[in-house]
């Protein structure tokens, strides 16, 4: 049993100059999980540890596409609970925020 760490934060699709990641939404969300993975790491834990999204949509019809770019981060046998929530407006604008709680 490990400690569990929430990462609520920086879970934007923001890139190394702290913009909004060119691209459509499969880049916004590939961005996102990628900067959550390297958040965890630095508190000793990756995504591979992950338990719990909370996913923040702007738009509902993109969450096929969601499930597409997850199938490239997550273990089809072992893929971390996740919720998924429609919301009118996320910060910067943004497609896609999402929220993690991982084991350390």
């Amino acid at each position: 049993s490990g400690r569990v760490t929430g990462v609520q934060t920086c879970a934007l699709p923001i890139s190394d100059t702290g913009k909004l990641v060119d691209g459509g939404f499969t880049q916004q969300v590939t961005q996102v999980l990628t900067n959550l993975d390297a958040i965890l790491n630095v508190a000793g834990s990756n995504l591979g540890k992950a338990v719990k999204l909370t996913v923040f949509l702007k738009d509902f019809s993109n969450y096929a596409e969601l499930n597409d770019v997850f199938a490239d981060f997550f273990s089809e046998s072992e893929p971390p609970a996740r919720s998924a929530l429609q919301v009118t407006k996320l910060p910067m604008d943004a497609e896609v925020e999402i929220e993690c709680i991982a084991v350390l």
